[in-house]
């Protein structure tokens, strides 16, 4: 197995996918520590388009802060959260297993079912994990956090295949402690799993989750679903009426004991039902214990391996071929140029020749106590005072015994370090210890160079090596490491930095505002390197490609209360239904329409950015009717819509509890009626129109 065909991940090596969500990716992973050492574990990551949607990232952390202080058995344990590559990511136990709609799938498939034993052990174990999340403290403040999981359903219950069950997906849980609360009348979790209370839109609490396991055992007994329909909303009508058939008219087999716990944890009336996740926990456990006493977990991992035997198979040799790759050398850090320098230093000893930075030569100066230039040390950060340049070397300079032993490219002159390195010139002047000595420019005084600056020059063995008298008086490095040096070429990088950024940001401007000249502007260029780089030449006048270059594109989340809208993008329909995330292009301005039967569309004008989010409120299609008379004849029209040339008109559809308009106009005579009404919903309203040549002002109401 090559190591260098996956990808690595801070830490964690990402091994294979699996699963892909909404908002997030799983990857088996397998952290390296020190000698190769690591464990499997499982890496949930948020998608790179999500990253940037502040929604969503809260989400992710809202997982992250609440299930980090889970610790339980029957609940994966987060080990880490944290951010590499741009992307948020938790790590957390890895179970060898599969979720219990993949093993009710399985099992389908298999033509087997679970047993009631088995059931039963299944929803309690998963009411033991959600007791604990509902009596969960927090470690700061000693107080309970009121951790709701609201999306109790078969995909966020984890099986493994030794039995063991666990509770997984804290995304969308409710904890008090956060800061920023659930929008009004946003229904979160999945449809056909919440409570009469959460399909409603009201507060909920850990009854709803509850009601939602309720939901989970009540399938599993029955071997079929309890609320389905055609759409959410039909859906969302069935949980609210909570019509709960009872079981043992499906399945004779289970104990009415039974049937009466899962009725009380499917009660409409919350205060009804189970107070807590303990209480409903409790008589799962009492009714296993008293009509399968001999039943362990032991046997409902044999029923889980013999279902899975082949996957189990091939599983545990991945593991293997996975745990027996050696992956370390991924995780090392690559090493610069210059890295590990420093361990060859000897007792003044040698470097290597490549040049180092300041703070590696200071290093290597400082390395051995003994090293006479170890009293220079604080003079290197020191910035000399300005002295008028001297042709002469002082009388108390230190002679080359008394200099400091390196084999650093930088020369010491006053406690300013500067750099000599240049490239090699056959004619330049050279020392006797063999390194250069720059030659005394025509140019005027160094205000900040030293009195008699002098230069001490160091073979490429460490040895000191002398110069001719006189020969260092007025000497000077061409790359001066003084600080007047270091503002100019900080000042100038600034503003190359200034100008570089002014290029791309009014290239990108002109970009958007004139996209065909860009492009064929583009393919000019493309087409000019590409003959260059064949022929050598350069094209004076290159054929544009037939290319396209598109605008950004950007996931925009679009949502509704209710859900389930038909949502359409300048007229034409997307075939999604809200909520749903869109690829949209970028600073682009679109039509949305949103339909829904029984509410009113929903109209509006968005222009697309990254990290937008649409949300739009439907409002209730309530209607009322009308039947119009008119004593002659004439065009009707209500709010300036005309509903019929002639009279009469009946059944006319019109907004409820609203004022409405109603005029007749004939156009032979000019004559015209008009009467301004509000009809309740669902009622009919019948009225009279008498069109006459004076127009007169709005008459009374059912004439």
């Amino acid at each position: 197995m090559d190591p260098s065909k996956f990808e690595t991940f801070g830490k964690y090596v990402l091994l294979e996918k699996l699963a892909m969500g909404g908002m997030a990716e799983v990857y088996l992973s397998r952290s390296i520590g020190h000698g190769g050492v690591g464990k499997f574990v499982a890496i949930k990551r948020i998608l790179p388009q999500f990253s940037e949607q502040p929604e969503f990232v809260d989400m992710f952390k809202d997982e992250a802060s609440i299930a980090i202080n889970l610790q339980h058995s029957n609940i994966v344990t987060i080990n880490e959260f944290g951010m590499e590559k741009n992307q948020f990511f938790i790590a957390m136990d890895f179970v060898n297993g599969r979720n219990l709609k993949q093993i009710l799938t399985k099992a389908k498939q298999a033509n087997r079912a679970l047993e009631i034993e088995h059931i039963v052990y299944i929803c309690k174990e998963v009411a033991a994990g959600l007791d604990h999340a509902h009596r969960c403290l927090n470690p700061a403040t000693a107080k309970p956090l009121n951790i709701i999981h609201r999306d109790m359903s078969p995909h966020n219950v984890m099986l493994s295949f030794d039995g063991e069950i666990k509770v997984v997906d804290f995304g969308i849980a409710k904890a008090e402690t956060q800061i920023e609360s659930t929008r009004a009348g946003t229904l979160k979790g999945k449809f056909g799993y919440m409570s009469p209370e959460q399909a409603d839109a009201q507060e909920v609490d850990q009854r709803t989750d509850v009601f939602s396991l309720g939901i989970i055992l009540w399938e599993l007994l029955a071997n079929d679903r309890l609320f389905v329909g055609k759409n959410e909303i039909e859906i969302l009508r069935k949980i609210k009426e909570c019509n709960i058939q009872p079981l043992r008219k499906l399945n004779a087999n289970i104990p009415p004991e039974l049937e009466k716990i899962v009725s009380k944890a499917l009660a409409k009336d919350r205060n009804l039902r189970y107070r807590n996740a303990e209480d409903f926990h409790r008589d799962l456990h009492r009714f296993l214990n008293l009509k399968y006493p001999d039943f362990s977990k032991g046997d409902f991992a044999k029923f889980l391996k013999d279902l899975f035997s082949k996957e189990i198979e091939e599983t545990h040799r991945k593991l293997l071929d996975y745990a027996k790759t050696d992956f370390s050398a991924l995780m090392r850090p690559k090493k610069t140029p210059y890295q590990g320098a420093a361990d060859k230093i000897a007792p003044y000893g040698n470097m290597d020749s490549t040049p180092n930075s300041i703070a590696s030569t200071q290093k290597s100066i400082t390395a051995h106590p003994n090293n006479p230039g170890a009293k220079l040390e604080k003079q290197l950060k020191r910035r000399p005072a300005p002295r008028p340049k001297k042709e002469a070397a002082p009388a108390n300079a230190p002679s080359a015994e008394e200099a400091p032993p390196t084999t650093s490219p930088f020369e010491v002159r006053e406690g300013v370090k500067e750099n000599i390195i240049e490239a090699k010139n056959p004619n330049e002047t050279r020392g006797d210890s063999g390194l250069k000595i720059d030659q005394p420019q025509k140019r005027g005084a160094n205000p900040y160079g030293a009195a008699g600056n002098y230069n001490t020059a160091y073979s490429a063995t460490g040895s000191p090596g002398g110069t001719p008298p006189g020969t260092y008086a007025g000497t000077r490095s061409r790359l001066e490491n003084s600080s007047y040096h270091r503002k100019s070429s900080n000042t100038a990088g600034v503003v190359a930095i200034l100008m570089v950024a002014g290029v791309f940001l009014g290239g990108g401007i002109w970009y958007f505002t004139n996209p065909d000249k860009a492009n064929v502007l583009v393919g000019k260029l493309i087409a000019g390197q590409a003959e260059q780089a064949s022929t050598g030449t350069a094209k004076t006048a290159p054929e544009p490609l037939p290319i396209e270059i598109g605008p950004k594109k950007v996931m925009v989340p679009i949502t509704s209360t209710p859900p389930g809208a038909e949502i359409l993008i300048n007229g034409r329909s997307s075939g999604e239904l809200t909520p749903a995330t869109l690829s949209l292009a970028d600073g682009e301005e679109i039509a949305l329409t949103l339909r829904l039967q029984g509410y009113l569309k929903y109209d509006e004008q968005v222009r697309i950015q990254a990290g937008r989010i649409v949300t739009a409120a439907l409002r209730a299609d309530r209607k009322a009717y009308l039947d119009i008379a008119v004593m002659g004849t004439g065009e009707i029209s209500i709010d300036g819509r005309v509903v019929a040339q002639s009279g009469p008109a009946n059944g006319v559809v019109i907004p409820a509890d609203q004022d409405v308009t109603i005029r007749v106009f004939d156009p032979l005579t000019k004559a015209t009626d008009e009467v301004r009404v509000r009809v309740a919903e669902n009622t009919t309203r019948r009225i009279t129109l008498i069109p006459r040549a004076n127009i007169r002002g709005p008459g009374p109401a059912g004439r």
